[in-house]
């Protein structure tokens, strides 16, 4: 999914819990997956 299609479902489904909380998880797991570290958002 690109970053504007992600931030479009992101706000769309702001009054649905399960289903941000589902779309946050997977944003996690594909920053995982790029080799993101914590440390690189904190810069």
């Amino acid at each position: 999914m690109k970053v504007l299609n992600m931030i479009t479902a992101l706000v769309a489904s702001l009054d649905e819990r399960p289903m941000f909380q589902s779309l946050i998880a997977l944003s996690g797991y594909k920053h995982a997956r790029l080799g993101v570290q914590p440390a690189t958002m904190s810069q």
